[in-house]
């Protein structure tokens, strides 16, 4: 279980450091922690599974910035190999 200066740090990189990014992964986080129990009655899912969602969610913001700079760095790769 995430305690809360793990939970901040998710929360704040979610964010991108703006003052309403950050409220609004702290409502989205919110959202998943109350909503934990909804889960497990209604769609029969483990409560770690939101812990998971909450993990996958971070994984990629975090490789956004990668995935968006990918494709102009394979574009001069590619020009660089057929020089």
């Amino acid at each position: 279980m995430f305690n809360y200066g793990h939970e901040a740090l998710a929360v704040a990189l979610l964010g991108q450091r703006s003052p309403y990014g950050v409220v609004l992964a702290g409502i989205l986080f919110g959202a998943l922690k109350a909503g934990r129990g909804g889960m497990v009655n209604a769609a029969n899912l483990p409560v770690s599974f939101s812990m998971v969602l909450s993990g996958v969610i971070i994984i990629f913001v975090a490789i956004s910035p990668i995935l968006m700079k990918l494709p102009r760095y394979l574009a001069v790769r590619k020009i660089s190999v057929q020089k």
